[in-house]
């Protein structure tokens, strides 16, 4: 009995000796399991995929009806998307009293660029009858991640209301009177007009996207008989089933010709103070004989041939682009008069867009020199500041210095930097505004100048600050190549957050 009482007794010391040494070591900080924050701060940051576009099936209905609330049967209707490719995705036609409904209209939805953005989509409805002008409602947004509507099944209801009819004509000649047939004039731009028409304290290029009917800028959205003519022999053609109390911008390209554009408005006493022309009435449209302007396109840094450039030559009466050959060399098509060269480097390239101004005299004509611009090249790099892996999906910002004016102090803001460029065989012209990819790298085009950048402006890992808040000034020169470090470190979850 003493021996079994003697062994509990030291089992239980054996017990508590373990318990206080335990205590003493986790007191050390050796049997502590670490904090949330703590691991959380040693995992990488999670990479961001980029997905695939895809479409979503979206019901819109909605009545026709003419300005006195009347119905209007019989008329097209038309739904366009505005993003992930423009293209007319769906049309139907008004019953006899004025309705339509489009079901399962798939539309073409652009994926997330970053984890702080979202899927989204954009469609413009449009359409045309008998006796009107055509109608439309401008852009609307769609989410399906966050429906708009308070039902994923419910229908987008957009109604229509048609405007009396109005036309514009006219005739298209060359600067002797001789008409130009096979003239093709496509519709570019429509908004409304305001009441006050355009003075000097209202944008003429610049409308509320509520008045303006995007869709007339791609040629798979709008039906080529909404928004293209051609002259006939006598050089004439006509509009019909206009808007009334429109502007439009239309593009006028007569064969061997260079192609300009003109504003003219279904509204014959809509004036501009700011220098602009807007035609309304019988319009007839003078096209001065073109001249060969040969261009030579040189690298500005190495005096190279400078192949696969976009080169346009603009004015106000005229416009002509080509893009340069093997040997750098493009033959343009004006007529006389005072023009903008601008050149656009080939994709891929660190070169950038480049301006000059030029003179087509009404004699033979000089070859034109032409030199693109060297880009400063700047390698920015973003890691985490505790582990230095690198981190995605971050954007960059550039500061911009605005000087003061008699009317306005001097103020400093910051700005998504971008840079352009032509892909021959796509014919597009990029617009880049990189991100950093999965190893935190990005490769940007800046001025050749001193200049203040920063990153994670708008796109970075949620959880996370930027070391260096005030960015960094970079010195670069043309055709040189610099890099820099960006850090940012994960915010630390505060003390009494899981209390809360």
């Amino acid at each position: 009995m003493a021996t079994k009482k003697n062994c509990a007794i030291w089992l239980q010391c054996l017990a508590f000796a373990i318990m206080g040494w335990q205590s003493v070591l986790a007191s050390a900080g050796q049997l502590q399991k670490p904090r949330d924050d703590e691991v959380a701060a040693k995992q990488p940051p999670k990479k961001f995929v980029k997905r695939s576009n895809f479409t979503h099936p979206m019901p819109v209905k909605g009545r026709a009806m003419n300005g006195q609330g009347g119905p209007v049967a019989s008329a097209k209707i038309y739904v366009a998307s505005k993003l992930a490719g423009w293209k007319r995705i769906a049309s139907g036609e008004t019953n006899g009293a004025g309705h339509y409904e489009l079901r399962d209209v798939e539309l073409p939805i652009e994926t997330a660029n970053s984890e702080s953005e979202k899927d989204r989509g954009a469609f413009e409805v449009f359409g045309e009858a008998d006796g009107y002008g055509f109608a439309w409602r401008t852009k609307e947004w769609f989410y399906p991640q966050q429906q708009q509507q308070p039902k994923p099944e419910a229908t987008i209801v957009l109604d229509l209301v048609f405007p009396p009819p109005a036309a514009l004509s006219g005739r298209i000649v060359d600067e002797f009177g001789k008409p130009l047939p096979n003239t093709v004039l496509t519709l570019k731009y429509c908004s409304t007009t305001p009441p006050e028409g355009y003075g000097p304290n209202r944008e003429f290029r610049v409308m509320s996207p509520a008045n303006e009917l995007e869709s007339l800028n791609d040629r798979d959205s709008v039906p080529p008989e909404i928004r293209i003519r051609t002259t006939d022999a006598d050089g004439r053609f006509s509009f019909t089933q206009l808007p009334k109390d429109c502007r439009f911008r239309i593009a006028v390209s007569p064969p061997n010709f260079a192609g300009r554009s003109i504003w003219a408005a279904t509204r014959d006493d809509l004036r501009d103070d700011e220098g602009n022309t807007i035609l309304n009435g019988d319009i007839v449209v003078e096209f001065a004989h073109p001249r060969v302007v040969p261009i030579q396109v040189l690298y500005g840094d190495t005096d190279k041939p400078a192949r696969r450039v976009l080169v346009q030559g603009d004015s106000a009466g005229a416009h002509w682009s080509e893009t340069s050959d093997e040997e750098g060399r493009v033959t343009l098509r004006l007529p006389p008069g005072a023009y903008r060269l601008q050149l656009l480097p080939e994709h891929g390239t660190s070169y950038l867009v480049s301006d000059s101004d030029f003179v087509v005299s009404a004699s033979d004509q000089e070859p034109i020199l032409a030199r693109l611009r060297p880009a400063a090249v700047v390698e920015i790099t973003v890691i985490d500041a505790d582990t230095g892996v690198g981190i995605p999906d971050v954007d960059v910002w550039r500061e911009v210095n605005v000087p003061a004016t008699p009317d306005e102090p001097a103020r400093t803001y910051r700005e998504t930097p971008y840079f352009r460029s032509w892909e021959v065989a796509t014919r597009i012209a990029h617009v880049e505004r990189p991100h950093t990819d999965e190893n935190g790298k990005l490769r940007m085009l800046f001025e050749a100048r001193p200049q203040r950048i920063g990153v994670a402006l708008h796109s970075q890992p949620r959880g996370y600050r930027v070391v260096e808040e005030n960015g960094q000034v970079i010195l670069c020169g043309a055709g040189k190549t610099v890099q820099v470090t960006f850090h940012l470190r994960k915010i630390k979850p505060a003390a009494n957050a899981k209390a809360r």
